[in-house]
């Protein structure tokens, strides 16, 4: 399970436990090259480009065997 959490945790994952072995999970990937729209950051009065994101949602739950194996299982929303 500590595999799968720092595995996460590498991919800025945030996530909620709701179960001993299940997750959710949100993954706020930023596309880079791309550009989404503009963001006008009213102190500075400057008009940015900001990078075009994606939200992936998902749940995740951790199967454990008796052998040493683990399984990991995604539901995407």
């Amino acid at each position: 399970m500590t595999d799968v959490l720092k595995a996460l945790q590498e991919l800025n994952v945030c996530w909620k436990k709701i179960g001993p072995y299940n997750m959710k999970c949100i993954w706020t990937v930023v596309i880079p090259g791309h550009q989404g729209g503009m963001v006008n950051d009213s102190v500075h009065g400057d008009n940015e480009v900001a990078p075009k994101s994606t939200v992936v949602k998902f749940e995740l739950q951790v199967i454990i065997t008796i052998n040493p194996n683990l399984y990991v299982a995604f539901r995407f929303k």
